[in-house]
């Protein structure tokens, strides 16, 4: 079991300017924003050999992640979108003997998952409907450390998204979808399995997402259900006992991952100038991870429930989905 729990701090700045009254269904027809989000995460793993000889590691690390967005009017029915989103998770934790006394550390690990997101697209405008299309560029990468192994990722994908709402009295649906692909490079060095090599995998990112929202006086209610699937020829986030052990064999590690979010969010505003939000997201998914020899030979498969810590930090028990929460408030100062 292992369990990575983040928590997090959100500020923005931003300034926008609606479209033409009746032209799309709310998207501005120029803004610019800033978002910044930091947090302390906590990770925690525990693995029984036996009765007698259980293992608990432990760790904290950092999760930071920006974005900016950018939009021009060109005309009153169309825009120019440019945007780059950045996240990253830091983590280093300690693996020790639980009924040693005192106890004894014999792993030291740093773990470390980042994307990097660059986008550039045009979006046009009907009376009460809007379509959007973009050609997107990806960097995921990831790196597992320790004193005896190293594996890290490089490399780029590429690919686009595109999207659609539609504006019918109160309620308004929408769709959004998006795929990249590539190839990533992985290198990969064990000391003890004596491998010092680069393989190259195939990688998938992809997701659809459509969504429903209701607005009445100052209130709107929005939902959505996100599929999204993904390919990586690396694991770097919540690496279980056996992965690791697989690593330091010299074994190359394929992850493909399946995941469900279920979204719902309730906005009031109290004033032009002030508005407050309360987001619930669930996380269903599943993972399989995919152990190779130093010749491509499948080894085994392991199959992973990929979020099965009900409310993370908020419930210690094994479950099913689990649980994000947020609550945030806009303010509007001076001319922004």
């Amino acid at each position: 079991m292992s369990d990575v729990t983040p928590k997090f701090v959100l500020i923005g700045l931003g300034d926008a300017t609606p479209a033409a009254s009746g032209l799309g269904t709310g998207t501005p027809a120029s803004e610019w924003r800033v978002r910044l989000s930091l947090g302390p995460s906590h990770d925690e793993q525990r693995l029984r050999f036996t009765d007698q000889t259980p293992i608990l590691t432990e760790g904290t690390g950092r999760a930071i992640n920006f974005d900016a967005l950018g939009r021009l009017a060109v005309g009153p029915s169309d825009t120019i979108e440019l945007g780059v989103e950045r996240r990253e998770h830091e983590i280093t934790d300690f693996s020790e003997f639980v009924f040693e006394k005192p106890s004894v550390l014999f792993l030291q690990r740093s773990l470390t998952a980042r994307r990097l997101d660059a986008a550039a697209g045009w979006r046009h405008r009907w009376k009460n409907l809007e379509a959007a299309a973009s050609v997107r560029w990806t960097q995921p990468s990831g790196r597992t450390e320790n004193a005896d192994t190293l594996y890290q990722s490089h490399g780029s994908l590429f690919g686009g998204a595109v999207e659609a709402r539609w504006r019918l009295g109160r309620w308004t649906i929408g769709f959004t979808g998006e795929r990249m692909s590539g190839s990533l490079d992985v290198n990969e060095q064990s000391t003890p399995a004596a491998v010092d090599r680069v393989v190259r995998g195939d990688a998938l990112l992809s997701s659809v997402r459509p969504s429903l929202s209701f607005r009445w006086n100052c209130t709107e209610v929005f939902g959505s259900v996100g599929f999204e699937r993904q390919r990586l020829p690396f694991v770097a986030l919540a690496l279980l006992a056996e992965e690791n052990a697989a690593l330091q064999s010299g074994r190359h590690l394929d992850s493909a991952v399946e995941e469900v979010f279920w979204d719902v969010r309730l906005r009031h505003a109290f004033a032009r100038s002030l508005s407050a939000q309360v987001a619930v997201r669930l996380g269903y998914g599943l993972e399989t991870v995919t152990i190779a020899d130093t010749s491509g030979a499948v080894l085994s498969r392991l199959e992973l429930r990929r979020r099965g810590i009900f409310g993370g930090g908020l419930s210690g028990q094994l479950g099913s989905p689990e649980l994000t929460f947020f609550v945030g408030a806009n303010f509007a100062l001076g001319g922004l």
